[in-house]
């Protein structure tokens, strides 16, 4: 490390799966300049052996967080916290992992937990934060989170989030923990919302064999695709790029400059509904979720499912529609838009940066 040569030197420790068949990983990296300039790939060539070891038992951390109650009464949501109790529900037990499950919510007359604060001490424990610290920290909120730990390469991580979201003239986007403060009229507040940029320093540092991220919020295309981010090792400094980096999979509910809908009806969030509502994704009997006609029910075969899904539905019996007062639950408009009378589709996307999943969330349903 000369001074003014231009090399330098940084040495880390990188922990390995355990898991029988992960014995060979491959190694490779590449670096930026300031200028976002990307260094020639450098692979190692050498073939590197993990030595013999007893494999340990991978976890599941199932994060299921949901916002119906807001410090502004008028953001109020029906069915947020419905969607985190059911997804946890319905990810109760995934073959061959100890689960490790964590919900919070903020729901009327009851504590607000689903802070921002909260969610970002839950990612940091996974991420090797001082656990004692961070235990202490939600336990000030009334927050059990001894099941949080530092994640490893063995384990999965999956979050879901329900609730508000927003994208702002950048499409730089946020979700609304239980203290965001949106005044009708007004520019939201957004120091007081979770920012993607927040979401991914705080994810940089977790490592797990699969991170997985369910976002049914309004506008949360905008969490990945900002307009400009391309699939690729650019340097950027978005979710995207950390995504890619990592092999992240996030659905989201909607694209970028559209909403998210609930439905009084069925008393969910749409997105929700079809990945784990009565006979839709996880809750289905008869195995036309099963695409590898395995009997179980892959992780990639789930988060693919609504993609197509929800459309069908919403072309199929207007479920989404939002001028059907007895299906769309109208709690909330955005300041400013009027209600669309038509039909109108809501339309999920998978960004699936990771390679093919091995996870099974279960057996098809007899």
């Amino acid at each position: 490390d000369s001074p003014g040569d231009g090399i330098y030197h940084k040495e880390f420790t990188i922990p390995i799966p355990t898991a029988e068949g992960k014995d060979k990983p491959q190694f490779l990296a590449y670096a930026f300049n300031e200028d976002r300039v990307k260094s020639e790939t450098n692979l190692y060539l050498g073939e590197y052996v993990r030595p013999k070891m007893q494999p340990v038992k991978p976890r599941a951390f199932v994060i299921s967080v949901g916002v119906d109650s807001y410090v502004q009464k008028r953001l109020k949501l029906n069915y947020a916290a419905a969607d985190a109790k059911l997804l946890s529900r319905k990810l109760v037990d995934i073959p061959g992992y100890e689960m490790r499950h964590l919900t919070i919510t903020s729901e009327p007359d009851k504590p607000a937990k689903a802070t921002a604060n909260a969610i970002s001490v839950i990612f940091a424990l996974l991420g090797g934060y001082d656990r004692a610290d961070g235990l202490a920290t939600l336990a000030a909120s009334d927050i059990d989170g001894s099941m949080l730990e530092k994640s490893l390469p063995d384990d999965i991580v999956i979050f879901t989030f329900s609730g508000h979201g927003y994208a702002d003239g950048q499409r730089n986007f946020f979700l609304l923990p239980t203290e965001a403060v949106w005044d009708d009229e007004k520019p939201p507040e957004t120091e007081t919302f979770l920012s993607s940029f927040e979401l991914t320093a705080l994810l940089r540092d977790v490592i797990a064999a699969e991170i997985v991220m369910i976002i049914d919020a309004c506008h949360a295309g905008a969490s990945v695709d900002d307009g400009s981010f391309r699939p690729g090792p650019m340097g950027d400094p978005g979710l995207g790029q950390l995504a890619y980096d990592k092999g992240i999979k996030i659905l989201v509910a909607t694209q970028a400059d559209d909403v998210a809908m609930e439905n009084d009806r069925l008393k969910q969030g749409l997105l929700t509904y079809v990945l784990a509502g009565e006979n839709e994704g996880l809750a289905q009997s008869d195995g036309w979720l099963d695409g590898t006609k395995d009997g179980n029910i892959g992780l990639d075969e789930w988060l693919t499912y609504p993609v197509d899904r929800l459309v069908e539905l919403g072309a199929d019996d207007g479920v989404t529609g939002i001028g059907d007062n007895d299906d769309y639950s109208s709690s909330f408009r955005f300041p400013g838009r009027a209600e669309i009378p038509e039909k109108k589709i809501q339309k999920p996307t998978l960004f699936d940066y990771g390679d093919r999943s091995t996870v099974l969330l279960g057996p098809v349903r007899p």
